[in-house]
């Protein structure tokens, strides 16, 4: 745990890191890396470390005085009775209920730890918790460690709605079908894509007990088969409506829905083939709720194989919506690509329970427009990871 316990809004992560660093030269520990480890939810995380903690400082931006789970951190300090410092990084004024509270005017600040502005935050935050508390020093790394600019991502996620997600390295692939294999010429030119980051992928679609947790009701035609089946009867837009609440009800933005480009890198796996696992069509029942086996259903999620990267139901089960609109493949390379600025589908990928078997192929492609909604079409969450610095 550390001494001081940071609390900002996402956008603003380079100035916290600048304050952090600036923090850790006057001797202090800062937290401030937004990462959940293992199978904690935020909230216990935040409560451990404000706990620990022996003094908060909240840096008050134009985009954190809006930001709810900001002031819930705040809040939750002064519950804990942990000292609350308030660092203005914008030209704003706190939220109304800390305007009593002194604060630091920092939105000049360059920097530098000899400035005024910061000087006075460092001597405010002495007078309340006094000077750093000594820690050891940190050990050595291993040689074979990975140099410090490097953040690689090995470990898995799980939210507070029950939700489970791996990391999907970035990388290289060929996106689209090869000329060989059958499908529709949507599905060409198969292109090279590079994905420059990481990100997390759920390792299922969205359940309908997730989908009722987050908002309330179930829109499911197949409601009978149990909460681990997945949602599915929602509109793209309906899609975002439940993003945008997972995210108020995890104090994050960082949640969304993955691009065409890291559906179709994670479903490959590292191969190149017409399913994750392969070219032979026999072997689909073991990986694919599908046309041949699913009795014109939806089935409970993970019951069958994953992929090598350990994500299940990527073939068949229920479609699932992608963030871009539909749009043509570029003839060459791309780099993180996002699809079309406008258009008047989106993207759904992987096929259904209804679905042949070439429907539910790793480059297979359907559109529709944003506001449909059938028994077919459910969704896959992603999340943006969060260098650990």
């Amino acid at each position: 745990m550390s001494d001081i316990f940071l609390s900002y809004a996402s956008e603003d992560q380079e100035q916290v890191r600048i304050l952090a660093e600036a923090l850790t030269q006057e001797g202090w520990s800062v937290s401030w890396h937004r990462h959940t480890p293992g199978e904690k939810t935020w909230q216990e995380v935040l409560e451990a470390e404000l706990a620990a903690a022996r003094g908060q400082v909240v840096l008050w931006s134009a985009k954190s005085i809006k930001r709810k789970w900001v002031i819930e951190e705040v809040e939750e300090g002064i519950r804990q009775r942990v000292p609350v410092f308030q660092a203005l990084i914008d030209r704003v004024s706190p939220p109304l209920q800390f305007r009593s509270r002194q604060s630091v005017n920092l939105s000049t600040w360059d920097g530098g730890t000899g400035s005024l502005a910061f000087q006075n935050l460092v001597r405010h935050i002495r007078k309340i918790i006094g000077q750093p508390a000594p820690h050891e020093p940190p050990k050595p790394k291993p040689a074979q460690e990975a140099p410090e600019h490097e953040t690689p991502v090995t470990r898995k996620m799980v939210n507070g709605v029950g939700m489970r997600f791996v990391p999907i390295p970035a990388g290289t692939f060929l996106m689209g079908r090869r000329e060989t294999e059958a499908g529709d010429v949507d599905e060409l030119p198969q292109h090279q894509v590079t994905l420059s980051q990481p990100f997390y992928l759920q390792t299922t679609p969205v359940t309908q007990g997730q989908w009722v947790e987050v908002m309330g009701e179930n829109p499911a035609f197949f409601n009978e088969g149990g909460v681990d089946c997945p949602v599915e009867n929602v509109s793209w837009e309906e899609a975002q409506e439940f993003i945008s609440r997972l995210n108020e009800l995890e104090r994050t933005d960082e949640y969304r829905l993955p691009t065409e480009a890291e559906w179709e890198y994670a479903c490959r796996a590292g191969g190149q083939e017409r399913f994750c696992f392969g070219d032979q069509e026999a072997d689909l029942k073991n990986y694919a709720w599908y046309e041949a086996n699913s009795g014109e259903s939806t089935h409970p999620v993970a019951r069958l194989r994953p992929n090598a990267w350990g994500l299940y139901d990527l073939h068949g089960n229920v479609l699932e919506w992608c963030q871009d609109w539909f749009g043509a493949y570029p003839p060459g390379p791309v780099t993180d690509p996002q699809g079309p600025e406008t258009g008047e589908h989106r993207v759904l990928r992987g096929g259904s329970w209804n679905s042949p078997a070439e429907d539910v192929r790793c480059a297979y492609r359907l559109r529709l427009t944003p506001g449909y909604r059938y028994r077919h079409e459910g969704l896959r969450v992603a999340r943006r990871v969060v260098p650990l610095i």
